[in-house]
């Protein structure tokens, strides 16, 4: 009897182990951080996802993802355009002004138009005229293309050079006079501006022209475009010095400056009578490489 007791609880023993093992198993298997690829860190040795789990996300603390990398799509060179500001075709619109103890000034729309550009002009037609069908395919796909690259910021000037814009001066006094001829509005210019260029028809006079413009602060700054020393017309340039502020690199603002119109400072020696100076086609030359090829989700700093 006493043998008989002594088997009857080892029996319990081994039940009562076998029952506890049975549920370590069973918990093992279910628990989330135990050897299971999407559980959770149940113990310090346990791994969360094996090595070679291509869903495994891991860090690279020397890794730098740029997204601007991918959106280049052309060179710097592809990015260069010459638009055409105003062709003067309604040269009206524009205004000029004088201090009134200097003198008078009067703006005007005029027939006219240098050779240069009518020769242009009519070549330009002519080119066109011999592939109209294949031009018009060219000209609607780079359209498109343009538009998906977010180049639609000008449109191509093809009107004929008819009209120019004069201006006449009646001065009342000799010393420094000086005079603006100013657009309906400024324009806004988005983009690295490279140069301005005009055509101008000067009557041989030491006078100066400048480009007055906006910088990047909306300082007012003034470039000069040259003398009016000249007979005729004379197609003038003016590089944009680097002093002249266009961009901040720490932000991601617009770029470029506001063209405000033109400067005509007399010489004091050359002040009496009238005087007349004709403009026409100002165009000017800027690159939209960072435009173009900037990230498109990146919040612009003007808030």
């Amino acid at each position: 009897m006493k043998f008989k007791g002594y088997a009857i609880k080892l029996l319990i023993i081994i039940v009562i182990l076998s029952m506890a093992i049975g549920i370590n198993l069973h918990t093992g298997q279910n628990q989330p951080g135990v050897n299971q690829p999407g559980g959770g860190n149940a113990g310090a040795g346990n791994t969360t996802r094996p090595a070679n789990d291509p869903t495994r996300r891991r860090l690279n603390p020397g890794q730098v993802d740029d997204e601007s990398a991918t959106n280049l799509t052309k060179p710097e060179d592809e990015s260069l355009y010459t638009i055409v500001l105003d062709d003067f075709e309604r040269a009206g619109e524009w205004a000029a002004k004088m201090p009134i103890d200097q003198g008078i000034v009067r703006s005007k729309e005029l027939w006219g138009a240098p050779s240069a550009l009518r020769r242009a002009y009519a070549k330009r037609t002519n080119k066109q005229g011999g592939n109209q069908g294949g031009n018009q395919n060219a000209t609607a796909a780079e359209q498109q293309d343009r538009m998906r690259r977010g180049k639609a910021y000008f449109e191509k000037e093809n009107n004929e050079p008819r009209k120019i814009l004069g201006v006449r001066v009646e001065y009342m006094q000799r010393g420094y006079n000086w005079f603006t001829v100013k657009p309906p509005r400024p324009v806004n210019l988005d983009g690295q501006v490279k140069a301005f260029e005009v055509w101008v028809c000067g009557r041989n006079q030491r006078h100066e022209l400048y480009i007055m413009v906006l910088d990047f602060d909306h300082e007012p700054r003034f470039i000069k475009v040259g003398m009016l020393n000249f007979i005729g017309w004379k197609r003038m340039t003016a590089p944009i010095p680097y002093t002249i502020k266009q961009s901040d690199f720490r932000k991601s603002v617009r770029r470029g400056l506001i063209f405000k119109g033109f400067l005509i400072r007399c010489h004091p020696q050359e002040t009496s009578g009238k005087y007349y100076i004709y403009f026409d086609n100002l165009s000017v030359e800027l690159s939209r490489f960072l435009e173009e090829n900037k990230d498109r989700d990146d919040p612009l700093d003007i808030w």
